[in-house]
């Protein structure tokens, strides 16, 4: 499923966020469930990355214009068969340019603040991230997203 994404000040769409879901006539269709059981039977990235894969094929077979939001966790990022040449691989095996794909992480995963660069994601020191509270957290957020955007409402 690709849901519009709008700016707000002009009503054009600048891209698409894109979902997954299972099948209709089933408890797996909302993706707390389908996620949930793929975590319970040890499959969760099996499902992450070929979610992944639909998404990325779907926006490319209806040649949707603009940039695809891409939702990903942060367990994905940090392993080594997710690493930017394979995702970079993918994308030019479907043809759609990296730059036209914009990586979201998940909200349904705590994103950790931890050295990474194993994983090619820059670490961040503590003394450069202090612990905000959610309140502060969800102001930041929607900060960030009023002044970018792109199309985001925060819930």
């Amino acid at each position: 499923m690709l849901q519009p994404i709008v700016a707000t000040r002009s009503g054009e769409i600048v891209g698409y966020e894109g979902l997954i879901r299972g099948p209709v006539d089933s408890p797996l269709h909302m993706p707390a469930w389908l996620f949930s059981v793929a975590e319970r039977f040890g499959l969760e990235s099996a499902v992450e990355h070929l979610s992944r894969e639909i998404v990325l094929e779907t926006f490319v077979a209806l040649d949707l214009p603009g940039k695809l939001f891409l939702n990903v966790s942060p367990e994905l990022l940090t392993q080594t068969a997710s690493r930017d040449d394979n995702f970079v691989a993918f994308l030019k095996q479907v043809g759609l340019p990296p730059g036209r794909v914009i990586i979201e992480l998940t909200e349904n995963q705590p994103t950790p603040v931890t050295p990474a660069s194993d994983a090619g994601v820059p670490a961040v020191p503590p003394a450069a991230a202090p612990p905000l509270t959610p309140e502060e957290q969800m102001a930041l957020y929607e900060k960030e997203l009023k002044e970018t955007d792109w199309g985001h409402q925060p819930c």
